[in-house]
């Protein structure tokens, strides 16, 4: 071989070296530009459509462009206009996707016009908005997914076509006439008792939202029961489950009040021991009905799971998780505020979102060696709980200057309510700081992000009322459109001081956002 071929044989090699770096980097592509045009802040897709991803505008009547900067409007993105304050919207028919909770909580959104053209409503494209009284349902729909208005206490109906080829209203009840699916059930509806008709296969996600049901009869058509379908049903007593049921994911009422649950004694998954729903099938503990007043419970040997909200408000002092529980779901104990005592045995192995959140008899809890993975902050606004015991070498806990850190991602997953300081410098090894970590610590007034820190999950610091400055480091990539979110109202970003890097992600952010800035190199 020649010098001259080996010289670019070298050459390419370099190349192809560098061209691979560049493909690696550190695993994350860069992020997207952020741009405002007049309160609408959008990213620009490779086909060169824009997608609205914020809002910053203060109008009462928002009327959506086809355009923005000459780039057609295709897609509203996930929470893109979460807590926004217009009372009416509409939505023109450029625009073919709404994405999941892209209105959700506009407190004073009454009157929504949805154009023709429009083909997927999202997840809770429309949840929580307390005050909507108005919206129609185009007929070019091909798909509306659950938990669409659920927590909308005001809207007694939904205008339709009268042959809409996809949806269908009875007895004031929306349902999906395809998948026989049962999507909405108006909180406005007074009934007592309501027996859902025979042919409907599903109940959807969150389908009864504060209704004042106190009892709900299933027929044996019904094949599928979705999560939270009755999870705010506050008068909810009685319930059966029928022959067909095989799964059942956080389904139940969250308000403490259910006493008496009838399984078919066709079904081959479920049962009840003492009371108390069970999958016999996955040793799971579906639900401890929250009507009992039992103080003390004991999880039978040989449990392997505690379902999503399986206790929520019930009136517990003291529980004891075996061993043989290797999983316990989201907001498993969600609101058990008498709850003082909680022992997890050895062979626990997952701790889920928020699962003992408002437990506020608890003040010290440990963690077991077994522990390899928690959720969301599992002890979100707990606000006596002042230590979390875990052992020295475990193998994936810390607990770093009164923070829980999870090693794997080293995420920063829970700082104390209660904790005295006023300024805190997240550990210095730290790389993401988790969802709601800091929730309702009202005692900070300054946080330190060092170098290190990339990414900020939602509602990082809400609540935080007395926080006035937050130092965000240039390492920082992502950032969740709800990190600095206000809390309770969220209808804003928490008032304070973001000290950031000139010419950093976090200034773009902050910048797109109109959040109040400094500069720190």
């Amino acid at each position: 071989m020649t010098n001259k071929m080996k010289k670019t044989l070298s050459l390419l090699l370099a190349l192809l070296l560098l061209l691979s770096a560049a493909a690696c980097g550190e695993g994350k592509a860069a992020p997207k530009q952020l741009t405002n045009a007049e309160g609408l802040v959008y990213i620009v897709a490779e086909n060169g459509s824009a997608e609205i991803v914020g809002y910053t505008g203060k109008k009462e009547k928002l009327v959506i462009p086809e355009t923005l900067e000459g780039h057609p409007v295709t897609v509203i993105a996930q929470n893109a206009f979460n807590s926004a304050g217009f009372a009416e919207v509409t939505v023109p028919g450029g625009i073919r996707q709404i994405r999941n909770g892209a209105f959700a909580a506009c407190n004073n959104l009454t009157t929504v016009r949805l154009a023709e053209g429009l083909e997927i409503l999202g997840s809770g494209a429309f949840q929580s908005c307390g005050k909507l009284k108005s919206i129609n349902l185009p007929d070019t729909l091909k798909h509306i997914d659950d938990r669409i208005f659920s927590g909308c206490r005001e809207l007694a109906s939904v205008t339709l076509s009268p042959g809409h080829p996809l949806l269908e209203v009875v007895d004031g009840v929306l349902f999906d006439r395809q998948e026989k699916r049962l999507i909405w059930y108006p909180t406005t509806k007074k009934d007592e008792t309501y027996a859902v008709p025979e042919g409907t296969r599903i109940i959807g996600a969150e389908s009864f939202h504060l209704p004042p049901v106190t009892a709900v009869t299933l027929p044996d058509s019904v094949e599928e029961i979705r999560m939270s379908a009755f999870g705010s049903c506050p008068y909810l007593e009685k319930i059966n489950i029928p022959a067909k049921i095989t799964e059942l994911d956080e389904v139940f009422p969250g308000y403490g009040e259910i006493t008496d649950i009838e399984v078919s004694p066709d079904n081959q998954v479920f049962c009840t021991r003492d009371g108390v729903l069970f999958d016999r099938g996955k040793d799971k503990l579906v639900l401890f009905p929250g009507g009992r007043g039992d103080e003390h419970y004991e999880i039978p040997e040989g449990t392997l799971a505690i379902e999503s909200g399986a206790f929520i408000r019930a009136k517990l002092t003291e529980i004891v998780i075996p061993g043989s529980v290797k999983e316990i779901g989201a907001d498993a104990f969600f609101c058990c505020e008498q709850l003082a005592s909680v022992t997890i045995s050895e062979g626990v192995e997952e701790l889920g979102n928020r699962t003992f959140r408002y437990c506020n008899g608890l003040k010290e809890i440990r963690l077991p060696r077994s522990l390899a993975k928690v959720g969301e902050n599992p002890f979100r606004e707990c606000e006596n709980l002042r230590r979390i015991i875990v052992d020295e070498d475990h193998p994936a806990f810390a607990v770093m200057d009164d923070a829980l850190v999870s090693l794997e991602d080293m995420q920063l997953v829970w700082y104390p309510m209660s904790a005295e300081r006023k300024k805190y410098t997240v550990p210095k090894d730290v790389r993401i700081i988790g969802s709601g970590a800091f929730y309702n610590c009202g005692q900070l007034t300054e946080i330190i992000l060092p170098e290190g820190v990339e990414q900020l999950k939602g509602y990082v610091f809400s609540d935080c009322i007395n926080l006035k400055q937050i130092v965000l480091p240039r390492s920082l990539t992502e950032i969740s459109r709800a990190s600095f979110f206000s809390g309770k109202a969220r209808t804003d970003r928490i008032p304070v001081t973001y000290n950031v890097v000139k010419g950093s992600y976090a200034e773009n952010f902050c910048k797109a956002y109109k959040l109040t800035i400094k500069y720190h190199k």
